[in-house]
């Protein structure tokens, strides 16, 4: 209800509502969906797992020069993974890897969390397009690592977009994260509580990415699926 005044006092002329994997799995999506229509006065668009994929894709292509690689955007219930070469997208997967569901599914357990996540992307064909590349990482997991990783190694700036982190000195980073208690973790007060307890399940599904995929570096994206669907709606020459 709060979204759509604050849109009304802001005079907004397009209103987009999108769901994503939740409400496709979910015993009252329709009728969560249908409660939504009515606060909104819209209808909401459902995208499916390979439409969340490209949006996420197409927010990769608004904010880099000339991308090269996957887009992943992890979510609570889903990781979508696409190529992308400039402009253009590969089709995507979705996979079952979110971190509230890989939480879930694994009953805490980080070790039957790698395995979920291994077989899963070693079945991508998506991570086959990946090595000697760039994985361009959305999410805000994905981001609360990578604030972590800057306050380990002292980072000057607070700019997330484009911070990148090379393949083995990320893969020793996510060791060391999954290996200790959390609460030990130098900095980890920098992460809202919230984030926290999806941190390790995070780090065990890019662990598995730079595994499966081989990429030459993590580049973090601040931008993904809503910036993905503003793109998707310019014209070619803009």
């Amino acid at each position: 209800r709060r979204f759509p005044a604050l849109t009304r006092q802001m005079g907004v002329g397009e209103l987009n509502v999108l769901a994503t994997a939740a409400t496709r799995e979910a015993e009252n999506g329709a009728g969560f969906i249908a409660e939504i229509e009515a606060i909104c006065g819209v209808p909401v668009t459902v995208l499916s797992g390979v439409d969340e994929a490209r949006m996420a894709a197409l927010g990769v292509v608004a904010g880099f020069r000339e991308p090269n690689g996957v887009a992943g955007d992890l979510g609570g219930g889903s990781l979508e993974v696409s190529e992308v070469k400039g402009r253009q997208i590969g089709i995507g997967d979705s996979l079952l890897l979110g971190g509230l569901r890989l939480q879930t599914t694994s009953k805490g357990s980080l070790k039957a969390a790698r395995d979920v996540a291994r077989k899963a992307l070693e079945a991508s064909s998506v991570m086959r397009t990946l090595e000697g590349r760039v994985f361009y990482a959305i999410g805000g997991t994905w981001r609360s690592l990578a604030r972590l990783h800057m306050h380990d190694r002292g980072y000057p700036l607070r700019v997330m977009h484009e911070y990148r982190i090379g393949a083995d000195e990320l893969d020793e980073f996510l060791k060391l994260l999954t290996r200790a208690p959390l609460e030990t973790f130098p900095g980890i007060g920098i992460v809202s509580k919230q984030r926290q307890a999806l941190l390790p399940f995070g780090a065990v599904v890019l662990a598995e990415i730079l595994r499966a995929g081989k990429p030459k570096c993590v580049n973090i994206s601040a931008l993904g699926l809503r910036e993905g669907l503003l793109y998707s709606k310019l014209t070619p020459s803009e």
